[in-house]
């Protein structure tokens, strides 16, 4: 009897070591998955056009967004941002100009792999550090394919000072950009506030 229970004992406890063994495969798997996802969405690796996307796309998008008759922009100062996607794959355009800069900021255009240009968007380049100007949404938030884009941008509000004039409040607007068949188009926007000591 006392062997019997036992084995049954022993047997229990082998099937619970699996079972074990098996969620902390499972729970691993998620943690990387995870970390891979994470790393994939912070679309902040911006790299040279020329080596970032193809060569007829980088002419072209430089031929449509820089008419300058005085200068030819160099394009070893254009970087490019590329997004993969379920359809074509998406390259964002910094040409990294002040000529394509203004009161608004500068322009940032979004291309698809086949030369459409699907956003266009004047853009403050300067943000907080660790914020990038562009991360893609999560996995779950696509359109037609493509997936969906956040734009982070900071607001100064006119009376950004406290009392003691010892620190300045800067707001962080991040919105939300889908395609919406022809182009990308802003479906939300939330604004949260930056604490800065100056």
């Amino acid at each position: 009897m006392f062997s019997s229970l036992s084995l049954l004992w022993s047997t229990r406890k082998r099937i619970l070591l699996a079972i074990g063994a098996s969620l902390s495969g499972v729970v691993l798997a998620f943690l990387l998955l995870t970390f891979l996802a994470g790393q994939e969405n912070n679309a902040s690796n911006w790299k040279p056009a020329s080596v970032a996307a193809p060569s007829t796309l980088v002419s072209q998008a430089i031929e449509q967004n820089y008419q300058d008759a005085g200068e030819k922009l160099d394009i070893n100062r254009v970087r490019v941002l590329p997004i993969n996607s379920k359809g074509d794959k998406l390259y964002i355009f910094d040409f990294n100009t002040p000529s394509l800069c203004g009161i608004g900021g500068c322009l940032y255009v979004v291309y698809t792999e086949s030369g459409t240009p699907v956003l266009r968007l004047l853009l403050q380049p300067r943000l907080p550090k660790g914020v990038p100007l562009f991360t893609v949404a999560g996995n779950d938030k696509t359109q037609s394919g493509y997936p969906c884009l956040v734009v982070a941008q900071t607001i100064n509000p006119n009376d950004n000072t406290t009392e003691n004039n010892q620190s300045k409040t800067e707001l962080l607007s991040k919105s939300l950009y889908c395609y919406s068949g022809s182009g990308f188009a802003r479906f939300n926007s939330h604004v949260t506030e930056l604490s800065r000591k100056g």
